[in-house]
């Protein structure tokens, strides 16, 4: 699977379980179901219609003159007809999923159960046009049968890889969906813009394969990036030792933007509770000796035990240090 724009990377959230059991799937997943009685299809073919998969309306206000009750009548089965021919052509095609932008009509739906092919709403039309990228596939304008337009948009969806994926969150509640999804949009934006120019990417791929400037570590081929600012302690360190080797005015405005970096770790210390100052020491001085993992420490489990806390003692009568 290669994906060529983030944009191409969809979030879809489902209310259930936890973020644990979150995961990615190829191609497009919309949370919405079918429109009509049938709900799956294996190995389906699929037509696409950028258009409402209903009976066409005239911009204008249209006048009918009926003399008799059989020309309504013949009206009517005349475009239940039409109707039901469009659909059957549809499924002599062997069409089996049917995706319409826009509003699916009643009298389409019971042709489309009468037939077996499952419809598809889609109420955005850049969901369409990723769905078509998907399939390899364009929109028809109207609705035809198969042989009108061909079989390029006839679709057999054969293989796994997909140039659109969708990250399926999964959460308890739709705030933690929220900060999932936020959480997610920030990282892929933060990749888009470190591949705007190739050679800052291909650095840092460079640094984090020799683990020499982002720390990280590799547990069964998957990378872990270290949190607690690690990676910003060890930039910095890099970058003080890079402006001390300078002999111009640029050694200054270096060391300064070494400096900038260590406001992230020391705003984490000290909403800690943490002296900045012994912290930030303590880091350098760890990462000074190879141990360039170590970041902030946010969770710190000590023993139980200890003096119990000051506070007002026992009321007694017979004890002047006692409450009043």
């Amino acid at each position: 699977m290669f994906i060529t724009s983030i944009d191409n990377i969809r979030i879809c959230k489902i209310l259930v379980v936890g973020v644990s059991s979150s995961f990615i799937a190829n191609g497009m997943v919309f949370k919405r179901g079918a429109e009509g009685e049938i709900k799956q299809a294996k190995n389906a073919k699929v037509a696409i219609f950028a258009c409402p998969f209903d009976l066409s309306q005239s911009e204008t206000k249209g006048t009918m003159l009926m003399n008799t009750a059989d020309d309504l009548l013949k009206f009517s089965n005349k475009e239940e007809a039409t109707v039901e021919q469009k659909v059957k052509d549809s499924a002599e095609a062997s069409v089996s999923v049917v995706v319409a932008a826009g509003k699916c009509g009643d009298l389409y739906i019971h042709f489309l159960d009468k037939y077996k092919i499952m419809g598809v709403r889609l109420t955005s039309k850049f969901d369409l046009r990723r769905l078509c990228l998907t399939l390899g596939a364009q929109a028809q304008a109207v609705i035809c049968a198969p042989p009108v337009f061909g079989d390029t948009f006839i679709f057999d969806k054969q293989t796994e890889n997909s140039k659109v994926l969708t990250v399926i969150v999964r959460g308890s509640s739709q705030s933690i969906l929220d900060d999932v999804e936020r959480a997610i949009d920030d990282g892929v934006n933060t990749f888009k813009a470190l591949t705007r120019d190739n050679r800052i990417f291909y650095f840092l791929l460079n640094m984090c394969q020799n683990r020499k400037l982002i720390s990280c570590f590799i547990i069964e081929k998957f990378l872990f990036i270290v949190i607690g600012w690690s990676t910003e302690i060890e930039l910095s360190r890099q970058i003080q030792l890079f402006g001390e080797i300078q002999s111009g005015l640029e050694q200054y405005s270096i060391r300064k933007f070494a400096n900038a970096l260590d406001v992230l770790p020391k705003q984490l210390a000290e909403n800690c509770g943490m002296k900045t100052t012994e912290a930030l020491a303590n880091l350098y001085a760890s990462h000074q000796n190879g141990s360039i993992n170590e970041g902030i420490e946010i969770i710190m489990a000590n023993p139980a035990g200890g003096p119990a806390p000051r506070g007002p003692k026992a009321q007694d009568e017979d004890d002047d240090a006692g409450m009043a």
